[in-house]
């Protein structure tokens, strides 16, 4: 739509196609199925995930906001982070743990009180982690080497 504030028409027949059946018949839209669900890892409890990133040797990046959410309260009308979001998360918010099948192992955890609202990650062929925080407006190259 022109404005962006109306809904768009429903299309019965496309839709069906973008939904499954799964146990109980419950639908579950787009195809999307749960294989595998951390609430925690190697005893760090998830916080609201930002990002994931693969490394090729079965190693998994997890960038997550810890005890910090992000919701309607978090930012003001001229996006300035409120109340306590204005202080670093007091936790590590990157996770990297190693994965085989449905095992993890936390393998490294960093990024504690440096991060305000995470946002992305991405980690290149060189090993090199990109990371972004909206709560500092940020963007970042991190080597990471040991802690």
């Amino acid at each position: 739509p022109k404005e962006g504030t109306q809904l768009l028409p429903s299309h019965p027949e496309l839709e069906h196609h973008a939904h499954q059946s799964s146990n109980g018949g419950l639908q579950i839209p787009f195809g999307v199925v749960e294989e595998a669900a951390l609430t925690s890892v190697g005893g760090v409890k998830l916080g609201q995930v930002a990002g994931l990133a693969f490394q090729d040797d079965n190693t998994l990046v997890i960038f997550h906001r810890a005890g910090r959410v992000w919701d309607q309260n978090s930012y003001d009308q001229y996006n300035v982070l409120m109340g306590k979001n204005r202080d670093p998360i007091n936790d590590d918010v990157i996770l990297i743990v190693s994965v085989a099948g449905n095992e993890t192992r936390l393998v490294n955890k960093l990024g504690k009180n440096k991060f305000y609202m995470p946002h992305g990650i991405y980690m290149d062929k060189q090993g090199f982690l990109y990371t972004t925080d909206v709560g500092s407006h940020t963007v970042a190259k991190w080597r990471i080497n040991g802690n």
